[in-house]
């Protein structure tokens, strides 16, 4: 099975660090692809919609450049990237038999306060660079985002080189935030096989949203985290990997 990876509020596909190549590595992966939202990494010169649904068409677009025909595709992605796969997968229920969706949330299921704690860092950290060094912003981010390397020197470099690399407009980052604040999920419609993880200890959106939208989906799995922050791909690689290896694949991981 191939996959196709999308990410989150402001961040890239390099942000998804040793975990692509972690998943690429599993036994029942072919192909893994990202594709980055407008805005954002490769796709920074591109203007960011106002809504889930036109951020879902122009990926779609790109995806079906790449995807070969009679391939078998799944769709992994977190938080805001979730909320895309939602819509996605709702509307175009063909293009992926599976999914697996990380610490995301919907406007008709959790409130404004449940589905975003972040106001900590936010407004300075994404939309007042002025005041703020990159370094400073990414700091920030890290430390709300991430448990286990909240405090990483090694991972907040890495990140301050990919903002350094390729910029983004704030405006775009106020863009997203306004289509996932209008978003509505419709769990109900999508009938392919979910896994839903999420962490315990998330300090951007809170584990009762994931356990919101798991109630009404046809066919999903859930699994919580203890310890791990909403960059759960970042801070349990191998646990997200085990999870959806023992619903997805052959075996589970060693």
């Amino acid at each position: 099975m191939n996959w196709l990876l999308l990410r989150g509020l402001a961040r890239e596909q390099r942000h998804w660090g040793e975990f692509k190549s972690k998943l690429h590595d599993l036994p029942f992966v072919d192909e893994v692809l990202c594709l980055d939202l407008p805005g954002f990494g490769e796709a920074v010169d591109e203007e960011s919609p106002l809504t889930i649904e036109e951020i879902t068409d122009n990926l779609r677009e790109k995806f079906l450049d790449k995807a070969e025909e009679n391939d078998t595709w799944g769709i992994c992605a977190i938080s805001l990237g979730g909320m895309i796969a939602m819509d996605w997968l709702s509307r175009f229920p063909k293009d992926f038999e599976v999914a697996k969706l990380m610490n995301t949330s919907s406007a008709n299921y959790s409130a404004p306060w449940k589905r975003f704690k972040g106001y900590n860092f936010i407004h300075p950290g994404l939309l007042r660079e002025t005041d703020f060094s990159i370094h400073d912003i990414e700091k920030m981010i890290l430390a709300t985002i991430s448990n286990r390397y909240a405090h990483s020197e090694a991972v907040l470099n890495e990140w301050v080189k990919i903002r350094e690399s390729c910029p983004y407009d704030p405006l775009d980052v106020a863009k997203q935030l306004a289509a996932g604040a209008i978003f509505y999920a419709q769990p109900e419609r999508i009938h392919q096989p979910v896994l839903l993880l999420c962490s315990a200890q998330d300090r951007l959106v809170d584990t009762s949203c994931t356990l919101n939208l798991a109630k009404d989906f046809k066919n999903a799995y859930i699994n919580i985290h203890p310890t791990g922050g909403h960059e759960i791909s970042l801070d349990e690689p191998d646990w997200v990997c085990e999870k959806m290896a023992s619903r997805f694949g052959t075996k589970t991981v060693d």
